[in-house]
């Protein structure tokens, strides 16, 4: 399971690194060093709770848990209506599932149940319980154990089948929408700004950028900058555009959270206004 995870983290830390040797600008640097130290991140947060993943009955609670205590689910046995045992491709679940095809960790769809808050390191003996507000999806070392003690609190075992819900869909597609219509108007603001301050000549002649080095500083003129930052909002949008596209085909794997990979060009964004506003503050300083 971990190296299937290691082996991703690899691939995009040495593809970011790559674009990173070829970058020219600070900001553009720090946004590729900052996307490797988050791949890094997740990465390492993820292989740490896999492999510290353990399921715990007492007193009449679950308890779903990892190193991470503060992510950890505890759920009373009373509040589990029923449960199946399954034995099931995960790979509509995202990207986890499509990797793996064997487990997956987080909010996931399982054709047939659902929404699941997926905790398997092992589909091949996993089990789905549903409670009044959620479905949950784990993987014990002993499933005859799990399910014994289920029948012990006459919990009744069910195949239960659902379709997957049209307001789901709906939701996801609205999800999607406010994503791009945020990160629109967010780029459309970015740029909107110091394009005013120009015309409205707020702007010195010339303005410094920071180039290589963040302790060099290069001037250039005002007119300049401000085609660079429409030209750069505009390559922003495009990056949009291919994420939308990309989501409806990742939307093929992870058929209600999809939405999830559109936080990647706004994240691109954020990082261009902080460019901008690290060159437009100084001159009102």
């Amino acid at each position: 399971m971990s190296k299937n995870i290691i082996l991703v983290m690899i691939v995009l830390i040495l593809g970011l690194g790559t674009f990173l040797q070829f970058a020219n600008m600070v900001y553009v640097k720090s946004f590729l060093l900052s996307m490797m130290l988050m791949v890094f991140a997740i990465g390492t947060y993820y292989i740490v709770l896999i492999n510290t993943l353990y399921y715990k009955i007492d007193k009449g609670y679950l308890t779903i848990g990892s190193f991470f205590r503060f992510n950890d689910v505890i759920i009373s046995l009373k509040e589990i209506e029923y449960y199946m045992e399954r034995i099931t491709l995960i790979n509509q679940s995202g990207l986890a599932g499509l990797l793996s095809k064997r487990f997956s960790v987080g909010k996931g769809f399982i054709e047939g149940i659902g929404k699941v808050n997926m905790y398997i390191t092992s589909s091949r003996k996993a089990i789905y319980f549903t409670t009044s507000f959620a479905n949950y999806a784990i993987s014990p070392e002993s499933p005859n154990s799990f399910i014994a003690v289920m029948k012990k609190e006459n919990i009744q075992e069910k195949s239960v089948f659902h379709d997957i819900l049209e307001n789901d869909l709906i939701k996801s597609e609205d999800t999607i929408r406010q994503y791009f219509l945020f990160d629109a108007l967010l780029i459309a603001v970015v740029v909107a700004i110091p394009v005013f301050l120009y015309y409205r000549s707020y702007m010195p002649l010339y303005i410094s950028v920071t180039l290589v080095k963040p302790n060099v500083l290069s001037f250039i003129p005002s007119k300049v900058f401000i085609e660079n930052i429409i030209r750069y909002g505009i390559l922003n949008f495009v990056f949009l555009i291919l994420f939308m596209i990309i989501s409806k085909v990742y939307s093929k794997i992870d058929r209600i959270y999809y939405y999830r990979v559109m936080i990647i060009p706004v994240l691109v964004t954020f990082f261009f206004m902080l460019y901008v506003i690290n060159i437009i503050l100084p001159i009102f300083s």
